[in-house]
């Protein structure tokens, strides 16, 4: 059950949160490093303090998504559907195989699905099961991406949220291929990706 200052906050953002990127993104100088051309379909994979970019970039129908049903996530995922993502409901700690099986059926769709490998509790950049698993069941490539802001800020989370502000670079790295892998080689593969991108 939502408290009446959940309910009000979660109407703000619906009502607010797309203006608010809006205003934000355009005061940012963006810079796209690395970018390539996609395979129709992939997994796309970011840390849950850099999402914010990422699912801006792809905005207008061009992504999926999956989010946490924490209160967290329902504030995400009035932006998100604002954007015009369609969204799987769930994590690595609550609801996960309803997500899962979610994904799978969103996949149909032949979009490319966004996740935040170490989301939505941590350990902060550290890629967990989920996407892997995913990737094995589907045969869809991982693309890792990072964001990096030169005056951005850090929130007080967990996962030390970033704010872009400024100079803003999202970068790609290279497609990570599932196939003939087991799930802690393709985990580990992921894992230095995203460390290999700063």
């Amino acid at each position: 059950m939502l408290s009446f200052r959940q309910k009000i906050l979660l109407k703000l953002v619906e009502f607010c949160g797309v203006f608010v990127l809006k205003i934000l993104f355009s005061f940012a100088k963006i810079k796209v490093t690395n970018q390539k051309t996609l395979p129709e379909q992939f997994l796309l994979c970011c840390w849950h303090s850099e999402f914010l970019f990422p699912v801006w970039f792809f905005r207008g129908g061009k992504m999926t998504a999956i989010v946490s049903k924490s209160f967290d996530g329902e504030l995400v995922s009035k932006v998100l559907l604002k954007l015009g993502y369609k969204l799987a409901r769930g994590s690595s700690h609550k609801g996960s195989f309803f997500a899962y099986r979610e994904s799978l059926k969103i996949l149909k769709e032949g979009l490319p699905l966004a996740i935040t490998p170490d989301g939505p509790k941590g350990a902060e950049k550290i890629v967990k099961n989920g996407i892997c698993e995913l990737a094995l069941k589907t045969s869809l490539p991982i693309l890792p991406v990072r964001v990096f802001s030169e005056k951005g800020f850090r929130l007080k989370t967990w996962d030390k949220f970033l704010i872009p502000f400024g100079e803003t670079e999202l970068v790609f790295g290279d497609l990570v291929f599932p196939k003939g892998k087991k799930v802690e080689s393709l985990v580990s593969e992921v894992q230095k990706a995203m460390e290999s991108l700063g």
